[in-house]
C-alpha cells in the first residue's frame, strides 16, 4: 500500500510542474472519481434514461459513453481547480462557517425529503422540459458534466 501512496504523490507532483502532464493525470482522475461507491449508483439509472436519447439506427452505447465523458471532464476540470488552489479549497471547505452552512444544507435537504417543506424549481422544470426532448451528443455531455457536479458532494 506505500508503494501506491509513494506513485500517487510522485504523479501528483509531477502533475503539478508539467502542465502538459496535467491534463491526462487528472482526466485519470476524473475516470477513478467516477468509480466511487456514492457515484457508482448513479450509472444504471442515468445510462438507462441517457440511452432512451440515442435515435433510430444509433447505437445505444453512444450516449451513456457521452454522459461519463462529461463527468469525466468535471471532475478533471475540478481537479485542476483544487491543484490549482494549491490547498486553499482545502481550508476554505475546513472552514467554521462552511461546514456551519453544509450541515444545514444537509438539514434543509432531509426536511425537503421528509415533505416537511415544499421544494420547486420552475425554471429548471422548463429547462429540463426543453432539454428532454433534445438528443444532441453536446446535451448528454453537459448532462454528466452536472451528474458529476451533483454527485461530487460525496
Amino acid at each position: 500500500m506505500d508503494f501506491l501512496s509513494v506513485w500517487i504523490d510522485t504523479y501528483a507532483a509531477k502533475s503539478l510542474s508539467d502542465p502538459a502532464f496535467a491534463f491526462p493525470a487528472y482526466a485519470l482522475a476524473g475516470m477513478a472519481g467516477s468509480l466511487f461507491p456514492c457515484v457508482y449508483p448513479i450509472f444504471p439509472i442515468a445510462a438507462g434514461i441517457v440511452r432512451m436519447r440515442s435515435l433510430p439506427g444509433e447505437r445505444r452505447v453512444k450516449h451513456p459513453l457521452l454522459f461519463w465523458l462529461g463527468m469525466v471532464i468535471a471532475y478533471a476540470v475540478l481537479g485542476v481547480l483544487a491543484a490549482a488552489g494549491g490547498g486553499a479549497f482545502n481550508a476554505v471547505m475546513q472552514s467554521g462557517p462552511v461546514v456551519a452552512l453544509t450541515g444545514f444544507l444537509f438539514l434543509f435537504l432531509v426536511a425537503v425529503t421528509l415533505d416537511w417543506h415544499p421544494l420547486s424549481f420552475p425554471a429548471a422544470d422548463r429547462v429540463y422540459e426543453g432539454a428532454r426532448h433534445r438528443t444532441g451528443a453536446v446535451y448528454t455531455i453537459v448532462m454528466g458534466i452536472f451528474a458529476a457536479l451533483v454527485a461530487s458532494a460525496c
